[in-house]
């Protein structure tokens, strides 16, 4: 899971931020597109960053080959967990 900023705790922000991955064929985030913002830069980074840091992904196969693909994914930045 992403690091709950601080700041963003401090102040009690919460939000969903969405992403558009572009995963490599070797499973890698190539692209991490924002495509709906939590309301904060700090907590859209945080999932970002955890993003490029800690996700491999399985790459799109077309006839057995592994080739790059989108892939959407969604977190949910709430202190009530």
């Amino acid at each position: 899971d992403p690091i709950y900023p601080k700041q963003a705790l401090n102040n009690e922000w919460e939000g969903t931020v969405i992403v558009e991955v572009l995963v490599s064929k070797f499973g890698k985030p190539l692209r991490i597109k924002i495509t709906q913002s939590s309301g904060y830069v700090s907590l859209d980074q945080s999932f970002v960053r955890t993003i490029k840091e800690y996700y491999t992904f399985e790459p799109k196969r077309v006839g057995g080959i592994d080739q790059r693909g989108l892939v959407q994914l969604s977190y949910s930045f709430n202190l009530e967990v």
